[in-house]
């Protein structure tokens, strides 16, 4: 079964697949320690997700080029969500996939067959992901095709009634830009208010090493190498935005 790939905007059957989360429940459901949260997604540390909140989304998110010589002009930003309840069940998850002496999952240092058994465990999780890719053949910079990227991704997010998204920290300039953009976005009305962003470290949050995984699958698969993303194919889809023009 191949990922779902949508081309150009629009959440296409993204939307349906997220909602079924709810039904995807993990092994031994977890209702979220008071300030487990708080940290990464700016939650009340005096407040346990036990209420209504427990079942909202949070997302987080990680970002890659591809390959230059195979796959020019590319860059990919994915997210994954999760209801807030799992979020506990699937930190411990992925601290368990930990090599001796690692810090953090992190794709590109793992080998094939370590990719292998990290894809097969995400696909095993109540978790639905979202890659967006965008692939201009090399016309613009890297930092517009990232920007490109994650004003899409926080629209579909905000379409999802995401409350919040945790993003690795790239410096304190480039983490302001990025609320700057969501700021502006907020001003246009392309997103709500209810979308919030949050920055913080890879070996803090292993729901972070997630999307890593994601985006090491897509970008495998754009290079001839489908078999990782394969085996997340009922987790995930994949938007692919091919531009040719400059300014789009």
């Amino acid at each position: 079964m191949a990922a779902a790939i949508n081309s150009g905007h629009g959440a296409g059957g993204w939307v349906d697949r997220v909602r079924l989360i709810a039904h995807l429940k993990p092994s031994r459901p977890t209702i979220l320690p008071p300030v487990e949260f708080m940290s990464c997604c700016g939650g009340n540390p005096t407040k346990p997700w036990t209420g209504w909140e427990a079942f909202m989304y949070a997302a987080w998110g990680d970002e890659s080029a591809s390959c230059e010589r195979r796959d020019p002009g590319t860059y990919m930003m994915a997210a994954i969500l999760s209801e807030f309840r799992a979020i506990s069940h699937l930190r411990d998850a992925m601290r368990s996939l930990l090599l001796k002496g690692q810090r953090k999952v992190h794709w590109h240092a793992e080998s094939s067959d370590r990719r292998l058994k990290l894809v097969d465990a995400v696909a095993d999780m109540p978790i639905e992901g979202l890659v967006v890719v965008r692939s201009s053949g090399g016309l613009d910079r890297i930092e517009r095709r990232r920007r490109k990227c994650l004003e899409q991704l926080f629209r579909e997010l905000d379409c999802m009634g995401c409350a919040h998204l945790v993003l690795e920290p790239r410096g304190p300039a480039d983490d302001k830009r990025d609320h700057q953009m969501m700021q502006h976005m907020r001003r246009r009305k392309e997103v709500s208010s209810g979308l919030r962003l949050a920055h913080e470290p890879g070996p803090k949050d292993p729901m972070l090493w997630i999307p890593d995984i994601f985006c090491g699958a897509v970008s495998q698969a754009r290079v001839g190498e489908p078999k990782y993303l394969e085996r997340i194919s009922s987790r995930v889809t994949v938007q692919v935005i091919k531009t040719t023009d400059l300014f789009s």
